[in-house]
């Protein structure tokens, strides 16, 4: 019984070693972006600051977090594919203006918590948990 537990506190030690080791691996230093990511950055979250940066393996992706929560995903060159705001809006500069207009027009005064770039176009959150979903031309295919 003794044998069985130590094995057992063995391969717990080691399996939390692996997954500790795992994350550092995907942590990166800011100095490690590319240039178009961090000017993206300054010119859209001027007053945020980049808290952590993680390379994602599985899908090639940089993940950038901002101190407000914010978070970023960017391409291997460095191209936006998702924004996640937690407390403020995504920067409607950000959003493409034929978007912006479709969401002014019949949802006025309201803002954009998350837009991601997908196979079909844009997939727009705003802050009441509506999903706009947008093709290439920017021309609304329907929301849920």
């Amino acid at each position: 019984m003794k044998t069985v537990k130590t094995i057992i506190a063995v391969i717990a030690c080691l399996a939390a070693f692996m997954l500790n080791g795992y994350a550092a691996n995907n942590a990166l230093p800011i100095n490690s972006l590319p240039v178009n990511v961090i000017a993206f950055v300054q010119q859209n979250f001027p007053d945020k600051q980049i808290t952590s940066i993680e390379k994602e393996i599985t899908d090639n992706t940089i993940e950038v977090s901002l101190n407000d929560g914010t978070q970023i995903d960017f391409d291997d060159n460095g191209n936006w594919n998702a924004i996640y705001s937690q407390i403020d809006a995504v920067p409607s500069d950000v959003v493409p203006s034929a978007i912006m207009k479709i969401i002014d027009d019949n949802f006025p005064g309201t803002s954009v918590v998350e837009i991601d770039k997908e196979d079909y176009g844009y997939e727009v959150e705003l802050p009441c948990g509506v999903f706009l979903h947008f093709n290439h031309n920017y021309q609304l295919l329907g929301f849920d």
